[in-house]
């Protein structure tokens, strides 16, 4: 019944996305017609539509969707490595719809990393200069600079060249409609699902020291766990006074969460648990800062035997997050392993989790943490 329930779904959505892809593209063909784009002038162009014109359009739309898509998100990402190096920092990582390219120790590497609801991501080492100097600008606007130029290109497309096909036409306009949402979304200064935008790390950052602190030492731990550094050997300077985080900055509460799992990997246990516990309760915004709190605090009270309170925490939901997480994170992999042997009992399905994670050790992204995971697993077995 789940399995039909999931294609009923897919059939249900690639219906929707094709109806839209064809009213879009024939929206597009007749605005560059310079027609009027009624709802009698597009019936009317649909029925004189030719059987080829009716598979084509939609298809050449989903196509355009799909491709476009991936072009603005690409170049965004690209935006931000231009603008950060143009600022001083140093590359470490261009991840785009599930491929990642690494910088690991001066050698380039592709790996997969599916990173849950991003399509795009480039991180990248701060310059070594203090928090008041920290450039922020450039490199946070460089995604937006980089999706308003291809945008801009796109419409003088549409707009310049003579002989185009139809189809060309649809692209282009596609595109360029994909472009402009980039650039609303990434550019116009909010928080979306709790996380800021790069409108709004350009706002708050420049204005805010503290978080601007926070934003550097985030990059730098980032940098540090990827380069396979353990939680346990970061310099506990890195992080800001807990006392005196503001929950009110997600760059803050993330620099947080950063800090509680050091405390867990250097086994200062209650320390850590009071910080996950205080995630939970004051971060109302911020889904991922909440499951990830969640997840970390489910283990420790696993770790000293309250297996029911520690199987409440996480819904159904939620564990299906964790699920699609886990293949490219081994802190899921993790809980995955502790909710198997504790709250499922069945030591084998614990034991070949934590053989996958240590047969991949060397393909997750965050490889400091590998080892701490491994580590407290080895402990439960």
């Amino acid at each position: 019944m789940r399995t039909f329930l999931k294609i009923l779904k897919f059939v249900l959505i690639f219906a929707l996305a094709v109806s839209v892809s064809f009213v879009l593209g024939l929206t597009i063909g007749v605005l560059v017609k310079g027609g009027d784009v009624s709802f009698g002038v597009i019936l009317s162009k649909i029925k004189g539509l030719s059987w080829e014109e009716v598979i084509g359009v939609p298809l050449v739309s989903v196509l355009s969707m799909l491709v476009g898509g991936a072009l603005q998100i690409i170049l965004h990402e690209l935006g931000h490595l231009i603008g950060g190096l143009l600022s001083g920092y140093r590359f470490l990582s261009f991840q785009a719809m599930g491929i990642v390219l690494v910088n690991d120790g001066g050698k380039l590497r592709v790996k997969r990393f599916n990173m849950d609801g991003a399509l795009g991501q480039c991180l990248m080492t701060p310059p070594d200069v203090p928090s008041d100097k920290m450039p922020v600008v450039v490199y946070n606007a460089g995604g937006v600079v980089m999706n308003v130029i291809a945008t801009a290109i796109c419409v003088s497309i549409i707009l310049c060249a003579k002989g185009l096909s139809p189809f060309a036409y649809i692209f282009f306009g596609v595109t360029a409609l994909i472009g402009l949402y980039f650039i609303i979304v990434n550019g116009v200064p909010m928080c979306i699902s709790g996380l800021p935008n790069d409108g709004y790390n350009m706002l708050k950052l420049r204005h805010n020291e503290k978080s601007r602190e926070a934003f550097a030492s985030v990059l730098r731990l980032c940098v540090l766990l990827s380069e396979g550094v353990r939680p346990r050997d970061i310099p506990l300077s890195i992080f800001q006074n807990p006392e005196e985080v503001d929950f009110s900055q997600p760059i803050q509460v993330n620099l947080l969460l950063g800090y509680a799992s050091t405390l867990m990997d250097m086994g200062r246990y209650d320390e850590s648990e009071r910080i996950f516990l205080e995630i939970i309760e004051r971060e109302k915004k911020i889904k991922i800062f909440v499951l990830e709190s969640k997840c970390e605090l489910s283990c420790l009270l696993m770790m000293r035997g309250e297996t029911d309170e520690a199987s409440s925490l996480i819904d159904e939901k939620e564990l299906k997050m964790v699920k699609s997480m886990s293949g490219s994170m081994s802190s899921k992999q993790r809980y995955l392993f502790f909710r198997a042997l504790h709250c499922e009992e069945d030591r084998k399905k614990a034991e070949e989790i934590y053989n996958t994670v240590d047969s991949r050790r060397n393909n997750y992204l965050i490889k400091g943490e590998v080892d701490m995971d491994l580590e407290m697993m080895r402990a439960q077995l």
